[in-house]
């Protein structure tokens, strides 16, 4: 039912501006990618909701950090850097 609801969400989003819905709507794939161990898709994800801007010029370095160091996503908070 839940994925239901969230295909109908995307559809009204689709031609809608950059918003918090389609952020949050974002978000739940990131989540679903990164529980499937797809990395490179939860990072497109990201990179969708703007999330990198905000750790500017670190973002690959974190990354890095964080696939040698939790690679299980052990330290995982909203918003994170994704493994």
């Amino acid at each position: 039912m839940a994925a239901g609801w969230l295909r109908r969400a995307r559809r009204h989003l689709r031609d809608q501006p950059e918003c918090v819905e389609r952020c949050c709507l974002s978000w739940v794939g990131t989540e679903r990618a990164q529980e499937r161990g797809a990395f490179d898709e939860a990072m497109e994800t990201i990179d969708r909701m703007g999330t990198r801007a905000n750790y500017r010029g670190n973002h690959a370095r974190l990354v890095a950090v964080k696939r040698r160091y939790a690679p299980g996503n052990l330290f995982r908070l909203d918003h994170n850097i994704a493994p």
